[in-house]
Formats: C-alpha cells, structure tokens, sequence
C-alpha cells in the first residue's frame, strides 16, 4: 500500500484533506509503520495543488454569479420606495422558485404579493419570503 499511496502523491492528483484521512486509514489497519505515515504525510502536504481540493459551495456561488450576468438583461428591479412605477410590468417579474439562489436587487412575485431580495452583501436568499421575511421586502402588489 505504500508504494501504491506514494505514486499517486507523486502524480499530485489528489485531494489533500481525502489523501490524509486515506493515510491515516491504511495505517490504523496495520499496513504502514509510523515512519511510512510521516513520509507520507509530508510528501502530501508537500506537494498537494490547490486546485485539486474543490470548494464546491465557493464554485456554485460563481457559477450563480456568472449566471445572473448573464441573465442581467431580463432582470426587473423595483424600488422599494416606488412600488407603483407605472414604468414597471408587474407580469413580467418572475415567480418565485424554491431552491434558486436571489440575490440583493432580485424580485420576485410570490403568493399575490412582490418583493425585493434585500440579503446582506455576501449572503443569497435561499428561502421564500414567507419563510424568510428578513432578507426580503415587499415591494408591490400583484395587478
């Protein structure tokens, strides 16, 4: 197993935090020394590439990101303050849809109602208004 764990180190294609647990593993079951685990402990550390240990959650919220540049042309957003512009087409403002990120500026129509996404910079509005009126503000009534 060690010559095994030791080839793929040296590829350097492999996931830092999984590799050490692996590690670990191989030698509680008895089939490396405490010398083999510090080697390769170290030679992992050593050589590990970020790029191979993935922050998932880092990735969707840039791909949500690249997204809603994307999407940046259809986008409605209405003023709070002016909930009644005339120059907006409440039709067109988009329902409301359960497990889709929003965020600060979105709007949305929900239960008869509109409202404006109003997270803190860094944060997503991943709940309905209704379930999480904290982060959102009504903003209009349905026509």
């Amino acid at each position: 197993m060690y010559e095994i764990i030791k080839r793929v180190i040296t590829s350097g294609k492999y996931d830092l935090p999984a590799m050490l647990a692996k590690i670990d593993t191989i030698w509680i079951q008895g089939d490396l020394t405490d010398e083999q685990r510090g080697e390769l402990i170290e030679s992992a550390r050593t050589g590990a590439q970020p790029q191979q240990s993935v922050d998932v959650i880092q990735k969707l919220t840039d791909l949500e990101k690249r997204v809603r540049v994307l999407e940046e042309k259809d986008t409605i957003v209405v003023d709070p303050d002016q909930p009644d512009d005339p120059s907006v087409d409440i039709n067109a403002i988009p329902e409301y849809e359960a497990g889709k990120w929003y965020y600060a500026g979105d709007t949305v129509k929900h239960k008869g109602k509109v409202y404006t996404c109003t997270a803190p910079e860094g944060q997503v509005c991943v709940w309905s208004p209704e379930d999480y009126p904290a982060y959102w503000t009504e903003a209009a009534a349905e026509e």
